[in-house]
């Protein structure tokens, strides 16, 4: 949309709304069209200039891609909000509710569904939110229906074991006297996925629940607040962090992912707080005030984890790269892009420098093929002593990394994806670093998968990730039979030349990427 201010003879040229401040690159492009004549000796400041329009088009994207995989699902979320206390109560809460496609019949027609309450007292002793909220017709009926997730996940276990909507007046007045500032809360109950009960250390489930989490705070904050002065959101990203603490309800280890949690809170000033570790004899009966609690999208609710038996023609999400870049940035690996201003006085230059033609590194030329070595289930038969002496031979620009993920730290997990040009795998929680391999930038193309897949096990989830992130995804059926075993446990047998032509084909598909220039021998 283009305005123009006819007192200023400003013209204002809006880009489309980004789903969170991280990607705030271009919003608004202000270019001068004084209609006052400048004498000779005026010297104007340079406007910034906007691009043309079309630079900023996308293809036309299909409907289903659209509301599933794009910044839409944020837009869905925001727009289909209720206040769902009575005008009367002192405490408020707004839910936000989304109905994705599913594969399952369980999962037709119901709701997915996040909440923030307002004016909130909090007892760490007896781990409990007091509010004065009497539900609305409409607040009975979503609480009525408030879906199960996995491992007792999602706000309807928060609520029923964590919040008090039955707080007195007089005790919430007693309670509001004790703020300290605009203060808000997240009331976090993570899965306890993993490989061991309680470790919160499966790299699909609990990564899942971090990026539902990040998609819950941008809902937010393009969502007016309206309590707040106009122009308000009920999240800001740039000003609330600061007073932004994670108050975690479940029971779990810490895990190797939790410090993405940080990205949007500032530890230092609120650190997270862990109630289930307090000894509750040493605990004080008092109450601490938030202006604001959140409950976030359950992991399980994440676009993501629907549709995971089934391909996709999506083909780039918004969604998967928005959090690719954030876990990339909490990691230090990959910062999130701004656009340097373009002024006038740059455009009107009369001569410019041209960028010299980049020359191809030693380091360009290698390719970095990582193989994902599983220790307990599902290993690779042959790779090392066999498969992997093969490759070598045949491909002597190869760097190849064989290794099992759950020996290093998460943070190294993340950056030897990010430098894999070839990830393989087989079918399992490792191949989540589909998400943190590289995707294509002006400068750097994206990369190529192959995961092998147990016998008739046709889960197509990795591959949609994979496809979403722009990545060539390739598939190997294991040759063994499961024989009535869970695939879990059972080991993968593949031929010797049915590996080396799907690991071959990825390598060849990277030797014309980047400054890479080599022929297919």
């Amino acid at each position: 949309m283009t305005t123009q201010a006819a007192t200023t003879g400003v013209i204002i040229n809006d880009e489309k709304p980004v789903d969170n401040a991280y990607e705030r690159t271009i919003t608004h492009t202000i270019v001068s069209v004084s209609t006052t004549t400048a004498t000779a000796a005026s010297t104007p400041t340079p406007a910034k200039l906007g691009s043309p329009a079309v630079y900023y088009a996308k293809p036309i994207e299909d409907d289903f891609c659209k509301q599933q995989y794009s910044t839409q699902y944020i837009y869905n979320l925001a727009n289909n909000r209720s206040q769902i206390c009575t005008p009367d109560s002192t405490s408020s809460l707004t839910c936000f509710t989304t109905n994705i496609q599913s594969e399952f019949e369980i999962r037709e027609g119901k709701v997915d569904i996040f909440c923030s309450a307002e004016n909130v007292a909090f007892s760490r002793k007896q781990k409990m939110f007091y509010m004065d909220c009497k539900l609305t017709e409409e607040g009975e009926n979503i609480f009525a229906h408030m879906e199960e997730y996995m491992f007792w996940t999602g706000p309807r276990h928060q609520f029923d074991e964590h919040f008090n909507l039955n707080a007195s007046v007089n005790f919430m007045q007693v309670a509001s006297e004790l703020r300290q500032g605009h203060e808000t809360a997240i009331a976090m109950r993570r899965e306890g996925a993993g490989s061991k009960p309680g470790c919160a250390c499966n790299t699909w489930h609990n990564l899942m629940e971090v990026w539902s989490y990040y998609m819950s705070m941008d809902v937010l904050s393009i969502t007016p607040d309206e309590h707040e002065p106009q122009g308000t959101t009920m999240f800001d990203m740039e000003k609330d962090v600061a007073n932004n603490q994670i108050i975690v309800l479940d029971k779990h280890e810490r895990g190797p992912y939790f410090d993405l949690y940080d990205l949007l809170s500032d530890t230092n000033k609120h650190p997270h707080m862990w109630v289930q570790d307090d000894a509750t004899n040493s605990i004080p009966e008092e109450l601490h005030w938030y202006d604001q609690v959140v409950v976030p999208l359950a992991g399980n609710t994440n676009p993501f984890w629907e549709g995971t038996w089934k391909s996709h023609p999506c083909a780039d999400s918004d969604l998967a790269k928005t959090f690719h870049r954030r876990v990339l940035d909490v990691f230090g690996l990959e910062k999130i892009p701004t656009l340097a201003a373009i002024t006038e006085k740059q455009v009107l230059a009369k001569t410019a420098t041209p960028p010299a033609w980049p020359e191809i590194q030693d380091s360009d030329k290698r390719i970095n093929v990582t193989i994902v070595d599983r220790k307990e289930t599902r290993k690779i038969a042959n790779l090392k002593d066999r498969f992997i002496p093969q490759i070598e031979a045949k491909y002597p620009q190869v760097d190849i990394t064989v290794i099992d993920f759950g020996s290093i730290p998460f943070r190294e997990q993340v950056e030897l994806a990010y430098y894999s040009d070839v990830f393989v795998g087989v079918h399992g929680a490792a191949m989540t670093h589909i998400m943190f391999l590289p995707t294509a930038s002006p400068t750097r193309p994206a990369s190529n998968v192959v995961e092998i897949t147990p016998r008739g096990i046709h889960h197509r989830g990795y591959r949609n990730l994979a496809q979403a992130l722009g990545h060539r995804y390739f598939t190997v059926d294991a040759d063994n039979d499961l024989n009535g075993a869970d695939f879990h446990d059972v080991d993968v047998e593949v031929t010797e030349q049915k590996f080396l032509d799907a690991v071959g084909t990825a390598i060849r598909a990277a030797l014309q990427k980047g400054m890479r220039d080599e022929s297919i021998e």
